[in-house]
């Protein structure tokens, strides 16, 4: 074995690069803090930053700990993390900025994990024209191929949880399972149409939600925690291999070039114009699939939770929405365009109260701005806390009461950007409201939604929030014919009449 010996004179050096590498750590970290003084927070520590008061109720919760700085500080919070980390400014209002399309997502999580997708890869040319290929075939009009598909997947659900009086889940947490295959299951098929095959659930489910999480603890501590935490970095590659196999399989398959007819004409599926898309490389490939189902999978299950447990404590809206298909008949849902305008207000009104995805950040490296009065320095990652815009009550008049009429009457999502702005906006924002709106659309249709009281459900943040169960019942409804005379018996025993909107 050769043994290096090293000479006296050489620690000299070293000690000296050492030395000025922290003498301008230093000075990079105090400029930090003094370019940002004026703007309310808690005081900072040299090395972790503020970073305990954002993790006040855990790394899972960090939304609950924004929200309290907020109570504290104000619409404007600066949040200093570690040493090595670009410094936030938490706001609880939406603002122009966010749609400058200069000003880039926060990628310091993305980039290392996903780098080569849409998620992760720098801004520019390729990023747009990654997004043009996808976003083609998740636009409003491209959708509505997929519309028969969708309602076809909500009607599999209704008949599998007891429409039909067989009885449905035994139990919250069995509710969960059956939208996570829900979720999991129609947004396989919009992605790889007859390709898709259902995986092994749990361990799909559970590789999403681990990438997921390592997302949200990288994009809120300094880059070299994942070399000290190293466990996290091996949990997370061996979840990616599983699903880069898994998705990759499909990919493959010669099935998923056969086209679904519809309304007389094919429907491309995502993942074939990814495969056959030109210069794109296998993993460019891989990683765009896994950024989707990334994307959606917990997102739509959480939409889905949080609309069923409201829905259950607002029967009067249940019966708002089931006197809507009264003239329809027995028509289909969504054929009754009144029926489907108060649906898509339940998502969109859940949304505002329960964002799936809590935050977004924007980074603005070259220019100054101003977010509510106050002046914000280049450098800093600006982040809308979504949980606090829906319920702030400059916005919203009577924010924290569940009113889908809001949305009726003009409120828009622009007021709170559940879907995210600028140039990495949610991309299939579209499909899942599509997706959300069938599935909530059969069940107000089958189901009398009761809530269960004895049962506790906790959430967990990691990229979308992910709950432990669905704490309601799904209760058959019994057929009844919807005359006009009956309609209004059904409002006057809910309890709902007055709050029918003409």
């Amino acid at each position: 074995m050769a043994i290096v010996n090293l000479q006296p004179w050489i620690f000299g050096p070293i000690a000296a690069v050492a030395g000025f590498t922290l003498f301008l750590g230093y000075h990079k970290r105090q400029r930090e803090f003094r370019l940002r003084q004026h703007m309310p927070g808690p005081k900072p520590a040299f090395f972790m930053g503020n970073l305990a008061d954002l993790l006040t109720f855990g790394q899972g919760h960090r939304d609950l700990a924004l929200r309290e700085l907020h109570e504290k500080y104000g619409p404007i919070v600066r949040i200093h993390l570690g040493w090595g980390s670009r410094p936030y400014v938490s706001a609880n209002r939406t603002s122009k900025n966010l749609h400058n399309r200069s000003f880039d997502s926060n990628r310091q999580a993305d980039r290392t994990v996903l780098p080569v997708s849409m998620m992760g890869m720098p801004g520019g040319e390729e990023l747009q024209s990654h997004r043009r290929s996808i976003g083609n075939l998740l636009n409003r009009n491209a959708l509505g191929h997929f519309k028969r598909e969708a309602d076809a997947f909500a009607v599999q659900f209704t008949e599998r949880n007891g429409a039909d009086g067989a009885g449905g889940p035994e139990s919250p947490a069995a509710l969960l399972r059956e939208v996570q295959s829900w979720s999991a299951n129609s947004l396989g098929s919009l992605l790889f149409g007859t390709s898709w095959r259902t995986p092994d659930l749990p361990r799909y489910l559970d590789c999403l939600g681990r990438i997921e999480e390592e997302i949200g603890h990288r994009a809120f501590h300094p880059p070299f925690r994942r070399f000290i935490f190293l466990h996290r970095t091996l949990q997370t590659r061996s979840a990616y291999r599983y699903l880069a196999s898994t998705l990759s399989a499909m990919l493959d398959n010669r099935g998923c070039p056969v086209a679904t007819k519809v309304t007389g004409e094919d429907r491309t599926t995502v993942a074939e114009r990814i495969r056959k898309e030109s210069g794109w490389r296998r993993r460019q490939q891989i990683e765009e699939m896994m950024s989707l189902v990334l994307g959606g999978t917990d997102a739509m299950t959480y939409a889905i939770t949080q609309a069923l447990i409201e829905l259950s404590h607002n029967p009067q809206i249940q019966c708002k929405v089931q006197a809507s298909w009264a003239p329809a008949g027995d028509g289909e849902p969504g054929k009754n365009k009144e029926a489907s305008e108060i649906v898509r207000a339940v998502f969109y009104e859940t949304l505002r109260l329960h964002p799936p995805v809590p935050f977004s950040s924007k980074r603005s490296d070259r220019l100054d701005v101003e977010v509510g009065g106050i002046f914000i320095p280049a450098g800093t990652n600006i982040l809308w806390a979504k949980p606090e815009i829906g319920v702030n009550p400059e916005i919203f008049e009577e924010p924290l009461r569940f009113d889908p009429g809001r949305f009726e009457e003009g409120a828009s999502l622009a007021d709170f950007l559940p879907f995210g702005a600028g140039p990495r906006h949610c991309i299939g924002s579209q499909a899942a409201e599509q997706l959300c709106i069938a599935l909530l659309s059969r069940i107000l249709r089958a189901f009398s939604v009761e809530p269960v009281n004895d049962a506790v459900m906790t959430l967990t943040a990691k990229v979308a929030v992910v709950p432990s169960c669905i704490p309601v019942r799904l209760q058959p409804l019994k057929p009844r014919a919807f005359t006009k005379r009956a309609v209004r018996q059904v409002v006057r025993t809910a309890g709902c009449a007055s709050d029918q909107r003409e």
